[in-house]
């Protein structure tokens, strides 16, 4: 078999492991949901969520966690 040819072949397998995997368009699915707040609650929901545990913020910088809002 000639160089050009196993190339060819060697191309196609990957395309097509990469295409079994997924590894080649992988799309994320986000799910969320909008909620309501009465604006009496907002000072307190603004206390709550200001100073968020700091090891917690550290671990996901560490792990590389991001865009989890």
């Amino acid at each position: 078999m000639s160089n050009a040819k196993k190339m060819m072949v060697l191309v196609l397998m990957v395309a097509v492991v990469f295409c079994v995997t997924g590894c080649l368009e992988k799309k994320v699915k986000r799910v969320g949901m909008v909620i309501g707040i009465r604006p009496e609650a907002i000072p307190e929901y603004k206390k709550l969520h200001a100073d968020s545990n700091p090891g917690v913020r550290d671990l996901l910088t560490k792990y590389n966690m991001h865009n989890f809002s």
